[in-house]
């Protein structure tokens, strides 16, 4: 038996989204990879992603959308659209982005924040796949962001 009704007890008194659910899981013996999966037996495919979008936008700052701290500088707010959850409890997701502030390099190599439109104006043709690797990154940014605070991760379409 899944110790989900305990685990939804305690993130209900500490707090949902939180970013100690890891150890919230690991306290009670909880398998976080069977989070969503378990929510869809529990109540139904609908209320999981109504359970799912309610978790996102309280990481929501507002308009803005979701923050996201880039690992090697910078940040971006985006705003997810739920797409799709799966049997096996996969979020699939398409994304907005809103405001950004990216590290990157200007001319003479110095370090500067740019906007993902100023990146993606000032490339030629080789760089687009520079650029899908920047939107790749952003993306698995937001995963674990998304990951360490609701406990199921997303996929980006």
């Amino acid at each position: 038996m899944s110790n989900l009704k305990i685990f939804l007890k305690v993130l209900e008194k500490y707090g949902y989204p939180n970013p100690k659910i890891e150890t919230i899981a690991e306290t009670i013996s909880y398998n976080l990879n069977d989070f969503l999966v378990d929510l869809i037996e529990d109540i139904g495919h609908d209320a999981t992603v109504s359970f799912v979008d309610k978790a996102l936008s309280k990481l929501s700052e507002g308009d803005k959308g979701i923050k996201i701290d880039l690992e090697y500088g910078g940040y971006v707010y985006i705003t997810p659209i739920i797409e799709d959850i799966d049997r096996f409890g996969s979020v699939n997701l398409k994304w907005n982005y809103t405001d950004t502030s990216i590290l990157a390099a200007d001319e003479d190599g110095n370090e500067v924040y740019k906007t993902l439109d100023e990146i993606y104006d000032e490339i030629d043709l080789g760089g687009l796949s520079d650029f899908d690797e920047l939107i790749e990154y952003i993306q698995k940014d937001a995963d674990e962001f998304i990951f360490n605070n609701c406990g199921f991760y997303v996929s980006f379409t």
